[in-house]
């Protein structure tokens, strides 16, 4: 039996894209595929968002695929040649299409699991609804929750469990007796990330000093001084995917290293936003927390979104109206919440426990607000007493939809120390007592869902912080071990 010649492959016969997800494969390799660009123009000429509930294996990753190249100008010969507004520009940030590829989430995967990869991306491609939005339904997974109108929750609402106390564990202690892994501020404050362990540093410190998972000094990244990698006043920092972004407010600047250390490049901090804290929601997207008095186009506004190395005008929210004008102690000052729902951000005010939750597009979303024991709405004359005014330093809001706070609250023994009335209208200390001789730091936990408070813990110290550790709220604080040595000890609710 002699075996039949190979068939020869027909030159007009294609190949049909079985498995194709590329729009430049299945044209470069001569695959058979129906032109339905004409229904991409459409789309993107008379639409804004669009919902796409198709199941598997039904061509969604494709389609995202072919908008990209489309946008881009990159082939000929289909139906929207000849639509020319968008096709052959230069792609800017509003043009761009995020791109969410199916195959990466796996069925294994919680559903918030999947929600926080989809929501990372979703974000990280658009900003503020600048970028066109096309969600894609996945069947392993319930999508996002819907943001819902403004709620206001009381604090009145919620009972108070003074004889409840939270239990901590602690994680990990950070810092060397000797050499450059020692902790050389009691205001050292640490970002945490799987890949590149802890990352400390202080404010206003010129350092970011690394440690590995169970607290090893690996390295040491940037120097003080005013060039390239180099810090005269750390504001924050924080990990974006793989790389570090840092704000050195004197010198007006973000720095972008990778996960090496190594400098990537450096750009320009807008000065009018002052130098507070700020939230990376998506790649290259800053969201900053400060409250300017003194710049008439954004009085009032205590969030600024805006994008690293972008041209675009800052966007400024977060307030209902922008003519507030700070009349209460530190009321030039605002926090922002160390952890927060995807696509959101919550901000508040350190001397009232009043804390608002916006989205990205400005929207307001909820509102806590009332009174605390500790914690009052109404402060108290400063002229009739010395008493330390009670002044948050931190919170967040956890994936479960618990509100973490961190508030100074005046010490036990503050009436031993003695002060003066000076003519400015303040209290001075006469002595040289330390801060933590005035005031404590006192953290409470409130489950906003069950309306409920879930227990205090007190330090004698002002030092402690929060910080996201492995997705969940972590506290962070100095203290001196038997040999007077510092360490930053990291505690997690047990």
């Amino acid at each position: 039996m002699t075996t039949p010649p190979a068939r020869e492959r027909d030159p007009a016969r294609r190949t049909l894209p079985l498995g194709v997800q590329s729009f430049r494969k299945l044209r470069e390799d001569g695959c058979y595929y129906v032109d339905k660009t004409l229904h991409i123009e459409r789309l993107a000429d008379n639409g804004t968002a669009y919902f796409l509930s198709r199941p598997r294996r039904f061509g969604k990753s494709l389609l995202i695929d072919t908008l990209a190249e489309l946008f881009q100008s990159r082939f000929s010969g289909v139906v929207t040649q000849s639509w020319r507004p968008l096709l052959g520009r230069p792609l800017k940030h509003r043009d761009l299409m995020p791109q969410l590829p199916m195959s990466r989430p796996s069925h294994r995967e919680s559903p918030e699991a999947v929600n926080r990869h989809l929501s990372a991306r979703v974000i990280a491609g658009c900003r503020l609804a600048r970028a066109s939005l096309l969600f894609l339904w996945l069947p392993i997974a319930a999508p996002p929750p819907t943001l819902a109108a403004q709620t206001v929750i009381e604090l009145s609402d919620i009972d108070v469990c003074d004889s409840c106390r939270l239990s901590l564990e602690k994680v990990v202690s950070l810092g060397e007796a000797v050499g450059p892994g020692i902790i050389e501020s009691e205001r050292t404050r640490a970002t945490w990330n799987d890949g590149m362990g802890y990352l400390t540093f202080s404010r206003s410190g010129t350092t970011i000093k690394r440690f590995g998972e169970f607290g090893r000094f690996m390295d040491q990244i940037g120097r003080a001084g005013e060039g390239p990698g180099e810090f005269r006043a750390i504001s924050d920092v924080q990990i974006v995917r793989t790389d570090i972004v840092v704000l050195d407010y004197r010198n007006r600047s973000w720095s972008v290293f990778d996960g090496s250390g190594a400098f990537v490049r450096r750009h320009q901090y807008p000065h009018a936003l002052g130098h507070g804290r700020f939230h990376v929601p998506g790649h290259d997207t800053v969201v900053v927390a400060s409250l300017q008095t003194r710049t008439p186009d954004i009085v009032g506004y205590p969030l600024h979104l805006t994008t690293l190395g972008s041209d675009e005008p800052v966007v400024h929210f977060g307030a209902a109206s922008p003519t507030y004008i700070p009349d209460e102690p530190y009321g030039g000052l605002v926090v922002l919440s160390t952890m927060s729902r995807p696509g959101t951000v919550w901000w508040g005010k350190p001397t009232l426990p009043h804390w608002e939750e916006w989205s990205l597009d400005g929207r307001h979303l909820r509102t806590v607000a009332g009174d605390l024991p500790w914690f009052p709405s109404q402060l108290a004359d400063p002229r009739r007493s010395p008493r330390p005014i009670p002044r948050m330093g931190y919170f967040g809001v956890d994936a479960q939809d618990r509100l973490w706070t961190i508030v100074e609250v005046a010490d036990p023994g503050w009436r031993e120390i003695e002060f003066v009335w000076m003519e400015g209208g303040y209290w001075e200390r006469v002595d040289d007592a330390r801060p933590d001789e005035l005031r404590d730091a006192r953290l409470d936990v409130f489950d906003l869902k069950a309306r409920r408070h879930l227990g205090h813990f007190k330090w004698d110290s002002v030092n402690p912080a929060l910080m996201v550790l492995q997705d969940e709220m972590a506290v962070s604080l100095v203290e001196y071990d038997a040999g007077l040595v510092p360490r930053l000890s990291i505690y997690r609710l047990r």
